[in-house]
């Protein structure tokens, strides 16, 4: 549509998995953008026990500024007498075996790996006979699995004999999730020697052995204690957890949220000495963005996808320039593609469609749709789809051309020697592109760009010179080629090379 109104090639593309995820996307961007943020106040307290610094905070959300300084000043600095201690034991599930979407997510929680470099680390892990083949969306370990041969190997191993031997003293019945997946069973270590891997890789391998023997151990068991400390008649509330029996925790404890934070012990009734009030104006905040994980996991709720392009659909949009950011945000030229196919092209966009597909695909595995049916169906689909395409080309065609445009004309912030706007700029006589200064021709400052691909840049200037920074795969860098921070990596590497 681009090149027919333009004549030049552009690299767009759109599918049936790409653009429902960038319509999610620009749903959460909009609500983001539509959020009106309202005040309200923390009031906060702050004693010591036995050397310990407890916190405590009035117990519910104040919306009222008068109601929060009436309260402030009820309290200030007053001391208070811990009215209440409640304590209540729990249970903490045992987690379930790793899927390659449950991967993803937490090697990002923990080492904020993005899911296609999880992906492609654990399938070199494959490869080299570590671990089980990871594109999986299976939670289940089977009994046709060697399971004890594989903890007695890893039980050689110094970093996890103890949690290894725990489990060869269980019956070996692993806890396991409701997917399966009738090609592959969920990820886990073969118990191979491990030799050389690189620090990434390592850190992979760490999470899923340290997973893998978590699932055999019993559920943890935890105390959760409250404390009461009233001041005037106002509760402020403090929270600990204390845990009683780690089980699972002490093989997975490091790479989860189920942290020992005790409270020092209080008594009903004793007096605490504040050594300090607070009182905070916080502002409400609207939804957070996706990152890849998220997007990759609201993926596979929505159904779209398999396990084994999420990764690489996310991937994607990055390389076409539709998002930028760990914390994803829509760029305009993403936002003009799919409101303008939206608008034009609804099918498209289509989740629905899009996840009524994948579960046809589904049905023919499990012989309960022929192929040709499920072909003919989506034949009939694309037929439609491509009819309505055609009949609004042109405009589609307009309105993406206006949103490149746009894009490349995108202000990068002031020119660092006379203030004007940075802008990228297409030579007349070259057809190469460059960030110039609208001040042009009396500022002649200019940075080389690439010229193949989409660019994008961040938000953020470089901190040694002040000028614009290009994102590269995700990698950003200055675009000053004389910023002291490149002379300093050249000197670097000929120091090393010499």
């Amino acid at each position: 549509s681009v090149k027919k109104r333009s004549g030049k090639y552009v690299a767009l593309s759109a599918g049936r998995v790409q653009t429902p995820t960038l319509l999610f996307i620009n749903e959460r961007e909009k609500k983001i953008e539509a959020f009106v943020p309202t005040p309200y106040w923390l009031l906060n307290i702050y004693f010591n026990k036995d050397g310990a610094d407890v916190k405590a905070t009035y117990q519910s959300k104040i919306t009222d500024k008068k109601v929060a300084s009436d309260i402030f000043a009820e309290t200030d600095g007053k001391d208070g007498t811990v009215a209440k201690v409640a304590k209540r034991k729990k249970k903490v599930p045992t987690p379930i075996p790793f899927d390659l979407g449950l991967l993803q997510s937490e090697a990002w929680n923990n080492f904020k790996f993005l899911p296609k470099r999880t992906q492609e680390m654990a399938q070199n892990l494959y490869e080299a006979g570590y671990i089980s083949y990871p594109r999986t969306s299976s939670q289940k370990l089977p009994k046709s699995l060697d399971l004890r041969k594989i903890v007695e190997s890893l039980s050689r191993d110094p970093r996890y004999a103890r949690n290894a031997k725990k489990v060869l003293e269980t019956p070996l019945k692993p806890k396991e999730g409701k997917k399966d997946d009738p090609a592959h069973p969920a990820i886990y270590p073969t118990g191979v020697t491990v030799e050389k891997l690189n620090k990434d890789e390592e850190r992979l391998y760490d999470l899923i052995v340290c997973r893998f023997l978590s699932v055999f151990m019993p559920d943890a068991l935890v105390e959760n204690v409250s404390v009461t400390i009233d001041i005037e008649g106002n509760p402020f509330l403090a929270d600990g957890r204390t845990v009683l029996e780690p089980n699972w925790m002490s093989s997975y404890g490091k790479y989860s949220n189920n942290k020992d934070a005790p409270l020092p012990a209080l008594k009903e009734g004793e007096r605490v000495a504040i050594d300090k009030h607070e009182k905070l104006k916080k502002m409400t905040k609207p939804p957070a963005r996706y990152n890849p994980a998220s997007a990759v996991k609201e993926m596979e709720n929505l159904g779209i996808g398999t396990k084994a392009t999420r990764a690489n659909i996310v991937d994607t949009l990055y390389k076409r320039d539709y998002i930028k950011g760990r914390e994803i945000k829509i760029t305009p030229l993403g936002r003009r593609l799919v409101e303008t196919l939206e608008k034009y092209c609804r099918d498209i966009v289509s989740v629905e469609l899009t996840n009524h597909f994948e579960n046809e695909m589904d049905m023919i595995l499990t012989s309960e749709k022929s192929m040709d049916v499920v072909l003919g169906e989506a034949k009939e689909q694309l037929r439609s789809i491509f009819t309505n395409f055609r009949k609004s080309e042109a405009k589609i065609g307009k309105e993406l051309l206006s949103a490149i445009a746009d894009s490349q004309n995108e202000n990068l912030g002031s020119c660092p020697k006379c203030g004007g706007e940075l802008r990228v700029v297409v030579s007349k006589a070259t057809n190469k592109r460059f960030i110039g200064c609208s001040n042009y021709p009396k500022c002649k400052t200019s940075y080389p760009l690439p010229q193949k691909g989409s660019v994008s840049f961040s938000e953020k200037r470089c901190p040694d010179c002040d000028s614009p920074m290009l994102v590269n795969r995700r990698r950003t860098v200055c675009i000053n080629m004389e910023c002291a921070s490149k002379k300093n990596v050249k000197e670097k590497k000929i120091q090393e090379s010499s």
